[in-house]
């Protein structure tokens, strides 16, 4: 069933044009760097965009201006470890095509962490999450009491996503419509 709910989702997604993408990006960045959880927030996990996904490069880039501290993703092994970035130039291509922190970037924790924002490849709007399957981001969230937002296209919400006693829901989804909270 998830698999093919994957499949369905690559497809719609990968249906958008890059200038689509980038429009509805700048939407959902627009909403998301007005919302109360990220003006309030001082340390912020982001991933870096891959193909058709929700570009978070322009949210990078304001939360270092605003003096925000970054984390990015790192997959090592089964896990993923977190990393402090505070330039473009400390990203390199690693796992799964996506850009990670270089190894001599400062470890961070997921405790230290206010606000999350997590990829996927749909949503429901209790806050279920269909990532890609590997599980990288329930592993390390199920410690995390930092508030998780979904960053994705409209075009991903679902009615409702299948989930195991593994998965972690997000508190929030942000869509170029609307920030919907679970």
């Amino acid at each position: 069933m998830k698999e093919k709910l994957r499949q369905i989702l690559k497809e719609k997604r990968g249906k958008l044009s890059d200038a689509e993408v980038a429009q509805l990006s700048l939407d959902i960045f627009g909403r998301v760097s007005r919302s109360k959880e990220f003006e309030s927030a001082k340390n912020i996990l982001l991933y870096f965009s891959k193909e058709k996904e929700v570009q978070t490069r322009a949210l990078f880039e304001l939360c270092l201006d605003l003096g925000k501290k970054v984390y990015a993703p790192k997959v090592s092994g089964k896990e993923m470890e977190i990393f402090r970035v505070k330039t473009w130039e400390d990203l390199e291509m690693g796992s799964f095509g996506v850009l990670e922190p270089k190894d001599e970037c400062e470890a961070g924790n997921v405790r230290q962490l206010d606000l999350i924002f997590v990829p996927g490849l749909g949503f429901d709007l209790a806050g279920n999450r269909l990532g890609y399957g590997k599980a990288y981001y329930d592993r390390f969230l199920k410690d995390s009491s930092a508030f998780k937002v979904g960053l994705c296209y409209e075009l991903q919400i679902l009615d409702e996503i299948p989930t195991e006693k593994h998965d972690v829901s997000m508190d929030g989804i942000a869509t170029e419509k609307q920030i919907y909270y679970t």
